[in-house]
């Protein structure tokens, strides 16, 4: 599996753990103010991942998902 760009700077296993839910809540926070700098709206329908804030997402027609930190979600 490629290294994610979350891998790159917040170092190797941040995404895996991201993804899975065992990261914690502080190096979350510092992931989506990274992605996020201001703070705009995150989630479905905002061109945003839900769990790092990237806009670096992916699509088709079942599915779309997050290039940033692996996260995939079904519509």
């Amino acid at each position: 599996m490629p290294e994610s760009s979350i891998d790159k700077i917040f170092g190797e296993g941040t995404a895996a753990k991201l993804k899975d839910g065992t990261l914690d809540d502080k190096t979350k926070d510092r992931i989506r103010r990274f992605h996020n700098s201001e703070n705009k709206p995150a989630g479905h329908y905002t061109g945003r991942c839900m769990e790092c804030h990237s806009k670096d997402l992916w699509d088709d027609a079942s599915a779309y998902g997050c290039n940033s930190c692996g996260a995939i979600y079904t519509f």
